[in-house]
């Protein structure tokens, strides 16, 4: 099904092209990626059936943006194979060295939501490939993963392992964390920042848009310098 159909928003595959990216353990997961070059993003998203629909309006804009943009469905979710073992840390490795294997040489991973402590989960392990990481309003921090690749892997027992940076974002009034939270992340890991948006700013993609969701949003702006230039 094509990608503008399936997500229910009109002109949104123009410029992506659809792919099965094999990974590691030989699973096989639906992507969509556009744009070229050496600033690579991963789109993680949260849970739910829609899968890289979450991510399907942020696309064009990010490769606009002059970077080179993958989104995928997570394995059981949406056009990915259902294997009978989760293992969506290996997942998201194998997606980002896809990317590398197009050009990319610098690939920062942005979860949202449910998808916000993935990208941090697998940013701890040794040669992950990843350069940094975005959590956009990260639920469950303390939750263990549960996975068969980290059934014992929390955000918050890996902050201190991270080496690369970081951004963290919250909006002060969002329930998926608490301030108190974010921020004693943040603390423990060692390259990283934490913006507190007012209150509401809206949870996970929607605080790239304003009030409205149809202009970007202050934040924006931060987002975009932070994967150009992590720091």
């Amino acid at each position: 099904m094509p990608l503008d159909e399936r997500c229910g928003l009109a002109g949104v595959q123009a410029g992506t092209a659809a792919r099965v990216i094999t990974t590691a353990r030989d699973r096989q997961l639906y992507a969509v990626g556009a744009g070229r070059g050496r600033l690579g993003v991963v789109l993680v998203h949260g849970s739910g059936s829609r899968g890289l629909c979450n991510w399907a309006k942020e696309i064009g804009w990010l490769t606009k943006a002059g970077l080179h943009v993958v989104g995928y469905d997570q394995a059981c979710v949406g056009e990915s194979a259902c294997p009978g073992v989760s293992r969506p840390v290996d997942d998201l490795i194998s997606v980002v060295a896809e990317l590398r294997s197009r050009g990319a040489t610098q690939v920062a991973v942005v979860g949202a939501s449910a998808g916000g402590t993935l990208p941090l989960i697998a940013a701890a392990r040794p040669k992950s490939g990843i350069s940094a990481v975005v959590s956009l309003s990260a639920a469950n921090l303390a939750a263990p993963l549960g996975t068969a690749d980290a059934p014992d892997v929390a955000a918050t027992s890996i902050a201190t392992a991270l080496r690369v940076p970081v951004l963290y974002v919250l909006a002060r009034d969002d329930t998926a964390s608490s301030v108190a939270e974010i921020t004693a992340l943040r603390k423990a890991t060692r390259a990283s920042r934490l913006i507190l948006l007012p209150a509401g700013s809206g949870h996970a993609q929607e605080v790239l848009y304003d009030e409205a969701g149809m202009q970007p949003s202050t934040f924006r702006q931060a987002f975009l310098a932070f994967l150009h230039s992590p720091k």
